[in-house]
């Protein structure tokens, strides 16, 4: 058991705490009739001969009923919700363009070194909503900088790779993950199956299986070269205009845009190092990529984050999310943005306006520039303040009450 068990558990390091080497179709033989062959390959028995290996064979079947129970474990907080949950109303998308929803499993996750993550907090409401807890990967950890959350991130998904071959096939590689901002993601009251589906209609639309939330202000990306908003974003949401004046009525903070902006003697597009200045499309368009919140399959969010750790430093600027944002422009097909903030709103320099407390005791906050019920609300850059009334008028706590630091 503790060969398989340290096989798994190494993967994360990229080492090996023993020589024994099992592929996933040998893993599942283990067990199968075909124990003793797997046995015999993989097993030095020396001076000790076969009888002795024959002995320990009982053993060694333990070891794969000792995986499969922690491919079970690893993946419980990723099961598929109950029918009773998945079947609810979409009050996030009418039905009536609301596409099939598969039937997946979906995990939240989140890298908090100070403690508990906002959104699995008592305050959010959002485990008792989704039945499912948030996965905190940052628990005892020093936090080191942003590269720290990648490098994070990225072993958890190794990790969840690493039960390929103990599950179904295409399982484990097809389930959701959701990676949360600790400090500062909040729960909206949108239902498990309104999330799983407003994914499915994005990605269905774009063609794109990984979503990063959307902001208006343009921050450690080249502003220039970021797309404009996609027209199956208009259709969706049934607005026509997400790009020439929509959220004029919402943001409050702009201040102007980057043409005229330079930094280090260089315009502040091509230096990425925008951000600061609350620099924005003309007119303002929520169409920037955002890190704080990140939705994709397992398999496919692991490229990515392999991929952001091998040129972290050749692309960061202020931390994850310049890398991230130069994997969308170079990836519009496996890469797009939650342009109708259906997903997760962001609330830097937004105004007031754009989220209204629907129902105090259940903790709905509906998002009024769409209509629907907010899934998930980040406090990002100087959202934070909105934020921290938000929390208090819905949870009559502060912002350092309902997280616990």
């Amino acid at each position: 058991a503790g060969v398989i068990v340290d096989r798994v558990l190494s993967r994360d390091s990229g080492t090996s705490k023993t020589s024994t080497s099992t592929t996933p179709e040998e893993n599942r033989a283990l067990l199968g009739g075909e124990a003793l062959e797997a046995w015999k390959r993989h097993v030095q028995c020396g001076p000790i001969g076969w009888k002795a290996a024959l002995a320990a064979l009982g053993t060694f079947a333990v070891a794969g009923l000792v995986a499969a129970g922690i491919a079970a474990l690893v993946s419980s907080s990723a099961r598929a919700l109950p029918t009773e949950v998945r079947g609810g109303s979409f009050d996030a998308v009418p039905s009536d363009r609301a596409p099939p929803m598969p039937s997946r499993g979906i995990a939240f996750v989140s890298a908090e070194s100070r403690g508990a993550p906002l959104l699995g907090a008592p305050a959010s409401r959002f485990e008792q909503s989704f039945r499912s807890q948030v996965v905190n990967i940052g628990v005892g950890k020093m936090w080191t900088g942003y590269r720290m959350k990648v490098e994070l991130f990225a072993a958890y998904l190794r990790s969840r790779l690493a039960m390929v071959g103990y599950t179904e096939p295409g399982q484990v590689e097809q389930e959701l993950v959701v990676f949360v901002d600790g400090a500062d993601v909040f729960y909206g009251g949108c239902s498990p199956s309104a999330f799983q589906a407003v994914y499915a209609e994005i990605s269905a639309n774009s063609g794109a299986s990984i979503i990063f939330s959307a902001e208006v202000v343009c921050g450690e990306q080249n502003c220039d070269k970021v797309p404009a908003i996609p027209h199956w974003a208009a259709r969706i949401s049934d607005v026509k205009n997400l790009d020439s004046g929509f959220w004029k009525k919402y943001e409050v903070g702009c201040n102007g845009t980057w043409t005229n902006l330079i930094v280090n003697g260089t315009p502040c597009a091509e230096e990425r190092d925008c951000g600061y200045w609350a620099t924005c499309s003309v007119p303002p368009a929520v169409k920037f990529l955002n890190s704080g919140v990140i939705v994709g399959p397992i398999k496919d969010l692991s490229d990515m984050m392999e991929w952001t750790l091998r040129n972290y430093e050749r692309f960061s600027v202020w931390g994850d999310q310049s890398v991230f944002s130069q994997y969308w422009l170079d990836n519009p097909d496996k890469v797009t943005l939650d342009y109708t903030s259906e997903l997760v709103l962001s609330l830097s320099d937004m105004s007031h306006d754009i989220l209204k407390i629907s129902d105090r005791d259940s903790g709905k906050i509906t998002n009024q520039a769409f209509g629907h019920v907010q899934c998930l609300i980040h406090g990002n850059g100087r959202g934070r303040y909105l934020l921290r009334e938000l929390i208090r008028n819905v949870t009559s706590l502060s912002l350092e009450q309902a997280r616990g630091f």
